[in-house]
Parts: C-alpha cells; sequence; structure tokens
C-alpha cells in the first residue's frame, strides 16, 4: 500500500513537499516493518526446527546406544534447551547453529554392541580348569580376560565385541 501511494504521489507532478516527504517515510516504515516481521518469522522458523530436532534426539534411548557417542547428543540437548528457553537471548544463527548440533550428534550414534554371546563364552571359559603352563590354556586364559575388558567396556564397538567372542572361542576350540 505504502508503495503504491508513494509511486502515485511520485508521477504527481504536482504534489508538495509535503505529500512526498509523507510518503517517502511511509513506505521506508513499511519496508522497515516488513524486514523487521522476516527476520522475526525466519527466526520463529528456525526456532521450530530446533524444537523439533530437539523432539526426535529427546525420543533416543541412552541405553541403546554408547555412552561416548549418547555424550554429544545430552550435550546439544542442553544447550538447545537454554535457547528454547531464553529465545530473545539467541541470535538466528545460534539457533540454526543448535540444530545442527543436535543433527550431527544423531547421525554420530554408535549402537550399543550386544554381547549375549560374548557373556556366554566368557561364563564357558571361566567353567574350564586352566593351567597357565599349558599353551593352550594360555590362549584361553588371554582370549578371556581380553574378553572380559571388552564386555566390562561400555563404548565396545560391535566390531570388537564380535572379534572377543570369536578369539575366545576359537582359543576354547582349540
Amino acid at each position: 500500500d505504502a508503495l503504491a501511494r508513494a509511486q502515485e504521489v511520485s508521477k504527481d507532478d504536482n504534489a508538495t513537499a509535503e505529500e512526498v516527504k509523507t510518503a517517502t517515510d511511509a513506505l521506508n516504515a513499511a519496508m522497515k516493518a516488513k524486514d523487521t516481521q522476516d527476520a522475526s518469522d525466519k527466526k520463529t522458523a528456525s526456532l521450530d526446527a530446533l524444537k523439533a530436532a530437539q523432539a526426535q534426539g529427546n525420543a533416543i534411548d541412552e541405553d541403546g546406544y554408547t555412552p561416548n557417542s549418547y555424550a554429544p547428543l545430552k550435550d546439544a540437548l542442553t544447550a538447545a534447551q537454554n535457547i528454547i528457553d531464553n529465545p530473545e537471548d539467541h541470535t538466528q544463527a545460534e539457533i540454526d547453529e543448535a540444530t545442527t548440533a543436535i543433527q550431527d550428534a544423531l547421525d554420530q550414534l554408535s549402537d550399543r554392541a550386544d554381547k549375549a554371546e560374548l557373556d556366554a563364552a566368557i561364563k564357558e571359559a571361566e567353567g574350564l580348569d586352566l593351567d597357565e603352563t599349558d599353551a593352550e590354556d594360555k590362549a584361553v586364559i588371554d582370549a578371556l580376560a581380553r574378553a572380559q575388558e571388552v564386555s566390562k567396556d561400555d563404548n565396545a564397538t560391535a566390531e570388537e565385541v564380535k572379534t572377543a567372542t570369536d578369539a575366545l572361542n576359537a582359543a576354547m576350540k582349540a
């Protein structure tokens, strides 16, 4: 509306200085209001995206992932909550960075390894009568020690668990 009025005044050769100033001021005020509203709308959309990412992160079951891979997500969720609680204290860039941090942390989650087979092999090996002076028994003792370390490691990968399980089973078979 302000643009249309300014264009009318601009085309009117009989427009007074007062009319030109009024039309110019009205157009500048309207453009400034539009910029402010656009920025507010963009920040609101970013805040909504952050809330959605936070909801996705909060839906993750911590017990299903290694502690080392879950820690960055926990930190990102804490930072997001701070922003959500005080959005006026944060820029749009900070909001966008917090959203990205949650998404990156979600992408980096590592599944907690299933240790059922490993623990079964450990239990079996612990039930054996082993003599450290016998080479084959010593191999079982060494594989058992490594398997116990892996079993206790909450951050052990599935590959580490499989390797330890296979090594212990092979030692017991030998």
